[in-house]
């Protein structure tokens, strides 16, 4: 038994040495590296002056999102085409920031005095200050042809090509945000050819749109009771309105002026002192026409506004209620009202 385990193991070692030193039928070949992809991104190193190495951690991030790029270590990268950006101090409050950029050929040195910076605010701007010496090497790849010179081999190009789009993405100004506004009203309004004046108050969307130009609509409900012949007339309106406004913004304050147009529909309703002797009766129809307004908003903390606004206009189409034929009351003729907002920015 003792022979037999000894001439197992003899055969087993010879077969594992015939395997190793002699000609195999199968041979598990390296993989080859995986073939490098196009530069999506260039390449910037970042080297910070030890007199800076409280803040280096800061400096470095805040840099790469204002570039929104990630570093590339400088110990391990020795690509040709990587941009190269130094800071240095200099003096007791300055610094000495350098950029190296081998797509362009530039070398751009800025000086830049921190004494009359606070402290925590330091590394954001040396990173701002990085990030646009990084723009203005990198800022003729986007604006002229890129040159032959630089771009002899392939992996130039794709560098060059990399640091002209974000360049270009940089100057690509993005379209302007809406400044929307939401708004609780409460109206007063007076029409020429009735005889009371009408409360009320509803709501009002608008936005403004780049500096001055700006639009708003809004819906009152708006109620009054007044004294006629023989009794009272009691007169509704529920009225809606579109308008294009100008907007001229001053400190927190913004000055509006516009025109559009109310339309709505109308209620008048009369109720006779004596009912012995009158007989009420009501109406109804609609009523439209021009309008215009003049206003102030102030703009208060956690985006809240205040808005006083005078509307003015006149009815093309009246409402209009008779006693005996005589028109006592009507939605119509010209118009003015004052409205105060209590709006809000989202």
């Amino acid at each position: 038994m003792r022979r037999r385990r000894s001439l197992r193991v003899l055969g087993a070692c010879l077969l594992l040495a015939l395997v190793s030193t002699g000609p195999a039928l199968v041979r598990a070949e390296p993989s080859p590296p995986a073939p490098a992809g196009p530069k999506t991104t260039p390449l910037v190193q970042l080297r910070i002056d030890a007199c800076l190495d409280a803040r280096q951690v800061e400096i470095r991030r805040l840099f790469a999102l204002e570039l929104r790029l990630p570093l590339v270590d400088e110990a391990s990268a020795e690509d040709p085409s990587a941009t190269r950006a130094s800071v240095a101090c200099v003096g007791d409050d300055g610094l000495e920031m350098r950029v190296d950029d081998p797509l362009t050929g530039k070398r751009l040195v800025r000086t830049v005095g921190l004494a009359s910076a606070p402290d925590d605010a330091r590394p954001r701007l040396v990173a701002l200050a990085l990030a646009e010496l990084i723009y203005a090497a990198w800022s003729e790849l986007a604006l002229t042809p890129i040159p032959e010179a630089l771009t002899s081999r392939s992996d130039d190009r794709q560098a060059v090509e990399a640091a002209a789009r974000v360049v270009r993405e940089k100057l690509v100004t993005p379209e302007p945000r809406a400044d929307v506004r939401l708004a609780v009203l409460g109206s007063l309004r007076r029409y020429r050819g009735g005889s009371t004046p009408l409360l009320g108050g509803g709501l009002r969307v608008g936005a403004e749109h780049g500096a001055w130009l700006g639009w708003n609509v809004d819906v009152l409900l708006e109620r009054g009771v007044g004294a006629a012949p023989g009794g009272t007339v009691t007169c509704t309106a529920f009225s809606g309105s579109a308008w294009l406004t100008a907007r001229y913004p001053w400190s927190f304050v913004d000055l509006h002026g516009g025109l559009g147009f109310r339309g709505g529909v109308g209620w008048l309703s009369g109720r006779p002192a004596d009912e012995a002797a009158f007989e009420g009766g009501s109406i109804t129809g609609g009523f439209f026409g021009p309008t215009g307004e003049t206003g102030v908003t102030v703009r208060l903390p956690a985006r809240l506004l205040l808005d006083v606004r005078v509307e003015g206009g006149w009815v093309a189409r009246a409402v209009s209620g008779t006693v005996d034929g005589r028109a006592v009351e009507a939605i119509g003729g010209a118009w003015v009202a004052g409205l105060l907002g209590v709006g809000w920015r989202p």
